[in-house]
């Protein structure tokens, strides 16, 4: 539980670093944000972000989840979801809209598959599915995220 709340904290700050950053319109700060994201994803994983950004989604959950409750293991991947956004963030503020878009949808792609896993969890990350389905238009979804969204609306 101590290293949930400190990982919840980290990504509070993250957040508000990433928000700064951007804003401040300083040169630099946006490499400086990046950098925290990196930082926030290996302590997430507990491994460099070069080797488990090189699994597949699916392997990336199976290691988030390890050992963890349900619950735990939804919070992670809701964890990762909210790292990928502070990404986005700083991709639209350089004009990488295209990395920015792609974030999105690992995020969204990431909370879909957490609640198939684990459909109890859904409560708990329906408002988070909704902010990021309201980031990424329609017209932007490849057709293997349309037919998560298509799987979790059944669940």
């Amino acid at each position: 539980m101590l290293r949930q709340d400190y990982i919840m904290r980290m990504i509070s700050e993250l957040g508000q670093f990433v928000r700064a950053a951007v804003a401040s319109g300083e040169p630099g700060k946006e490499a400086e944000a990046l950098q925290a994201v990196i930082h926030a994803q290996r302590q997430l994983f507990q491994e460099p972000p070069g080797i488990a950004l090189a699994k597949s989604l699916d392997e990336q959950i199976d290691h988030l989840a390890k050992g963890e409750t349900p619950f735990a293991a939804a919070q992670r991947v809701s964890d990762y979801a909210e790292i990928l956004e502070q990404a986005a963030l700083i991709y639209d503020h350089v004009g990488k809209e295209s990395l920015a878009l792609s974030s999105r949808m690992l995020g969204l792609s990431a909370l879909l598959t957490a609640v198939i896993r684990w459909p109890e969890q859904r409560v708990n990350l329906a408002s988070k599915i909704d902010r990021f389905r309201e980031l990424v238009t329609a017209a932007e979804l490849p057709p293997p995220l349309q037919e998560l969204i298509e799987l979790y609306e059944t669940v």
